[in-house]
């Protein structure tokens, strides 16, 4: 299975899997595919592999003061759930700031500041070229692979309020039935993140399968 729909799972994966007679199952988030919106999540992929342990400083520049006390930002990084695997604790904590914890109107103002800051040091094919296009879904169906749902902006669905898991799911499951799936609904869920709801409306709209990071 392959998530998030980048370009490279038509230009190198679909092409290995046809030479190995294999099939797979890709996970687009619907709003990358149109080529004009930037997901969130890759931005602050951008963001914490350009500016490393610096960024959490930066996020609390930004926020603190204009938004934030400095207490409040600091129980926020020592409320987070879970250990990092990977990163360091520093990179942890600014992810998921940038991710869910910050509240939205706050995140979404970092964010963009910071993003905004790198974007023209980035090279415009970056943009351009980034995700999979609709095309080329087109074609890997042809050639025997699969598609499911991965939301429409690649939230972490267990911090979003249901309308709004409602409304991921939907654009998934719409899609997918305007691509003309042709394999029983599955969803994987963006982050591995899920709640009791997401399950219930994953269930209600007929999602048959769901993939995730760990058991459930």
């Amino acid at each position: 299975t392959f998530d998030d729909g980048y370009s490279g799972h038509y230009d190198f994966v679909y092409r290995d899997l046809l030479e190995r007679n294999l099939s797979g199952v890709f996970f687009p988030s619907v709003s990358s595919s149109d080529g004009k919106t930037f997901l969130d999540v890759n931005k602050i992929q951008l963001l914490s592999a350009r500016k490393g342990a610096r960024l959490l400083n930066e996020i609390r520049e930004l926020a603190v003061n204009r938004f934030l006390s400095e207490e409040k930002f600091e129980e926020l990084i020592f409320s987070l759930p879970g250990k990092p695997r990977y990163d360091s604790f520093q990179i942890y904590a600014a992810k998921k700031l940038l991710q869910y914890a910050l509240p939205e109107d706050v995140r979404y103002f970092v964010l963009e500041q910071l993003f905004d800051k790198i974007k023209a040091s980035l090279v415009d094919p970056v943009f351009d070229k980034f995700y999979l296009c609709q095309d080329n879904m087109v074609k890997m169906k042809a050639g025997g692979m699969y598609f499911g749902g991965h939301g429409d902006l690649h939230l972490s669905l267990s911090h979003c309020e249901k309308h709004q898991q409602k409304k991921e799911i939907l654009r998934s499951k719409n899609f997918l039935e305007y691509m003309g799936s042709d394999c029983p609904l599955v969803f994987c869920y963006p982050y591995g993140d899920y709640n009791h709801d997401t399950q219930t409306i994953l269930t209600d709209f007929g999602f048959k399968f769901v993939f995730g990071v760990k058991p459930t």
